[in-house]
């Protein structure tokens, strides 16, 4: 096959544009199969949630403690779209007993979710913007959540990550 390019001829084999249009539509079956033929991937993710915590003590002046959690090992499933912890490791925010005051009770900071908003619910760990968007709709849905099992129905959301939940959320 002859083909002009400015003015100059050059001979091209059949068999070379061919290879060519093979190579192409193998790429283009690759990016149209999405590249993964459903294998699982390993993420990496930093869903570092703060506690914030106000400490007095007497006449000072209140201060935030922020404590971050660490980066969590995730493995995504890409057949079900669940997040499974990879370690088990169990993290939690542990109270010194500086955080009381007299004659107020600061038991009660629980988060319920069935009032709280995307700020509160994202505050919460393993519980990052995604997450929080799917509790808000589900509520939304369904109506208010009649216990902590119920985060259960939510993608993403497995008896793990309830469990780790339960002792900072209610549905009062």
């Amino acid at each position: 096959m002859e083909v002009r390019f400015k003015g100059k001829t050059v001979n091209i084999a059949f068999s070379t544009i061919l290879a060519f249009f093979i190579i192409g539509a193998i790429i283009g079956l690759l990016l149209l199969s999405g590249l993964n033929g459903g294998y699982e991937w390993i993420e990496y993710r930093n869903e570092s949630a703060t506690a914030q915590t106000q400490v007095q003590h007497g006449g000072e002046e209140s201060k935030n403690i922020a404590a971050e959690k660490p980066k969590d090992k995730v493995v995504e499933d890409s057949k079900k779209g669940n997040d499974i912890p990879a370690t088990p490791e169990s993290e939690e925010v542990k109270d010194t007993g500086q955080n009381k005051e007299s004659g107020s009770d600061t038991e009660n900071t629980k988060i319920n979710i069935n009032k709280a908003g995307m700020d509160e619910l994202v505050s919460l760990p393993y519980i990052g913007e995604v997450k929080a968007k799917a509790i808000i709709e589900y509520r939304n849905l369904y109506g208010p959540f009649k216990s902590i099992d119920e985060l259960n129905n939510i993608k993403g959301i497995g008896p793990k990550t309830i469990e780790r939940l339960r002792p900072l959320i209610t549905v009062d």
